[in-house]
């Protein structure tokens, strides 16, 4: 539990423009119990279109797509795998989270709202592929959405602007593990956090130099964050 001269300088901090959120699965949450995640609601629809049933133990908290996919991968049927080519998951997770998030009756996370109205905040990381984050943040202001991917090509690729800080209507968004989109370029499963973190520390692809040398000069405020042991120590790697 942090004392109160803690938090009267992390404030201090946020205030003067030192603190980057960092935003993981657990802040996507719809009620207090985090039953409700986005994960587990994608994971759900997941299964469903290849008519394949939650287990009985269910699946894990806050990692339950990368359980999900596992699962599909494995799955058979009569006439072999279920799914005969993995590329199509990345298409029908594009698919379930726009029906999710594009409804009209669609709600953001309480938490993930709170967060994006406070103006201090001017760079923003989310570890998540989705859309949510930036759809709270346009709310109040414009927003400069930045993706990492090592395989986006270099005409989508784009570094934090260099004038970033005269631009004060307007916040920076990196999405470290890719953006959802109808192709692989968005990490699914652990494995492809494993792959797109491998090509940070190896320099491989776009690595975004500008972006990460400002989150190797501010502090990390990791909000969310439900890292395996091996990636919480890699994260630190690559952000130090």
């Amino acid at each position: 539990m942090m004392s109160e001269a803690a938090w009267r300088r992390l404030l201090d901090q946020i205030r003067d423009g030192r603190v980057v959120p960092v935003i993981g699965p657990e802040l996507l949450v719809y009620d207090t119990s985090g039953k409700q995640s986005l994960q587990a609601r994608v994971a759900e629809r997941l299964l469903a279109l290849y008519n394949q049933t939650l287990p009985p133990e269910g699946l894990t908290e806050f990692r339950e797509l990368n359980d999900a996919v596992v699962r599909l991968r494995q799955a058979r049927d009569d006439n072999g795998l279920i799914v005969r080519n993995l590329q199509d998951l990345y298409a029908d997770v594009h698919g379930v989270l726009r029906e999710l998030t594009g409804a009209r009756d669609s709600v953001l996370p309480t938490a993930l709202d709170q967060l994006a109205r406070i103006a201090d905040f001017r760079l923003f990381v989310t570890l998540t592929p989705d859309t949510l984050l930036a759809s709270a943040l346009k709310r109040r202001c414009a927003v400069n959405e930045i993706v990492h991917s090592p395989d986006l090509s270099s005409s989508e690729s784009r570094d934090l602007p260099a004038d970033w800080r005269d631009r004060p209507n307007e916040v920076q968004l990196l999405y470290l593990f890719g953006k959802v989109s109808s192709t692989p370029v968005y990490a699914l499963t652990e494995e492809d956090v494993l792959e797109y973190a491998h090509s940070m520390i190896a320099g491989r692809g776009h690595v975004l130099p500008r972006f990460f040398g400002e989150l190797q000069e501010l502090n990390l405020m990791l909000l969310g964050c439900n890292f395996p042991d091996w990636l919480s120590r890699l994260f630190l790697r690559l952000t130090n």
